[in-house]
């Protein structure tokens, strides 16, 4: 019994150099996948403020079903996708702020401020705003 003890704390100790060695390879090749898909990573998010017109559009998602998504529509055409789903406080990022409803501003001129990203994806500027601290019809007639 000490001798199969014994037998098996070498072979541990032999082979955890080559295990630690596996688990490293492992773990720098998923590094390396993870730096390919660089722009699925979440990017920095910076303060924002647009105005435009809100609209509700349908779009389809990963799982092939159309979902109803928010999109502000500036002067200049750009289109910019408002996230209905995270909202914060102004000044508190951390706070729940009661739900922006959207819905009231649909088809209305108005300045969004928040927090959001841009993107080039495919050649063509994404701009999200992740976000929402305030809507702001009246702001938008200036």
């Amino acid at each position: 019994m000490k001798k199969m003890i014994t037998v098996l704390t070498v072979a541990v100790v032999m082979l955890s150099p080559v295990f630690s060695a596996v688990v490293r390879a492992q773990d720098d090749a998923g590094k390396a996948k993870s730096e390919q898909k660089g722009d699925h990573a979440r990017p920095e998010l910076k303060d924002m403020t647009v105005s435009g017109k809100i609209a509700k559009e349908d779009m389809p998602g990963r799982d092939g079903k159309t979902s109803p998504h928010f999109v502000l529509t500036t002067a200049d055409g750009a289109k910019v996708m408002l996230n209905t789903r995270h909202h914060a406080k102004e000044g508190d990022d951390k706070a729940a702020a009661p739900e922006i409803k959207l819905d009231e501003y649909v088809g209305k001129d108005v300045t969004v401020t928040g927090q959001g990203f841009e993107r080039d994806r495919d050649g063509k500027k994404m701009t999200v705003i992740v976000k929402i601290t305030k809507v702001d019809a009246a702001a938008a007639a200036k």
